[in-house]
């Protein structure tokens, strides 16, 4: 096991893909990241990985996996994003198990990889934000019917913090090694500071009473903007 599943059966000098991570190749889609595999004395194979435990009873042959934890309430949540235009709408980042979205009683996969911060626009629960890891931000405006890539770098934390300015939903923030903001929702983004921090941003929060207060914070310190990033201030002590 690694990414995906493999199976010899002539003591290791060739290997067929039994498990595939999205299905690809000709492989049953099981999840990926495989940490331990386990045989029952009556020839059961189980497998766990970052989806929880797969069951194979036939030596892991194509189509013969079943995921165990479906349906079990296990994963690891990292973000969430809350609609304020439908009651019954949130987006979940989750560790190794990509993005989840619910609305009026459904749940379904918006993005896969490891799920981190998201947001759902204040003004249209269509317009959507989620990422993966370092700050790779993703936007749709249709639902997730598709999705377009508006980073706005490569250089964040793990889980990169970004918010939606409470102002004005078009306006949107994102933490990285500096501070960024747009105006379109990630069509463009501009620097809006130089602090250039080497632990990365962890958090972010602009004020509702006035456009200009912005925080910021990395692991270390604590950062104020009362001008809209034209200055900051270290406000740690």
């Amino acid at each position: 096991g690694g990414v995906n599943s493999w199976r010899s059966e002539d003591g290791g000098y060739s290997w067929d893909l039994v498990g595939h991570w999205y299905g690809g190749f000709g492989a049953q889609a099981v999840h990926a990241d495989v940490h331990m595999i386990k045989y029952r004395e009556n020839g059961d194979l189980f497998q766990t990985n970052d989806g929880g435990v797969y069951f194979s009873n036939s030596d892991g042959d194509v189509g013969t996996w079943v995921d165990k934890t479906n349906g079990m309430e296990i994963s690891q949540i990292y973000k969430i994003g809350v609609a304020q235009t439908n009651d019954d709408e949130v987006i979940l980042g989750l560790q190794d198990n990509g993005s989840k979205l619910t609305y009026d009683g459904n749940w379904v996969d918006v993005r896969g990889g490891d799920g981190m911060d998201c947001l759902i626009d204040y003004s249209d629960e269509d317009i959507q934000y989620s990422t993966v890891y370092y700050g790779a931000i993703d936007r749709t405006t249709n639902h997730w019917a598709s999705s377009t890539d508006v980073s706005a770098a490569s250089n964040g934390a793990w889980v990169t913090p970004y918010i939606i300015d409470p102002n004005n939903p078009a306006t949107l923030y994102a933490g990285y090694a500096d501070i960024y903001k747009t105006t379109n929702r990630g069509d463009s983004w501009t620097k809006i500071s130089n602090i250039n921090s080497s632990n990365r941003f962890r958090s972010l929060a602009a004020s509702p009473s006035d456009p200009g207060f912005i925080y910021a914070a990395d692991s270390y310190s604590i950062y104020k903007t009362t001008d809209d990033g034209d200055n900051w201030e270290n406000i740690s002590s």
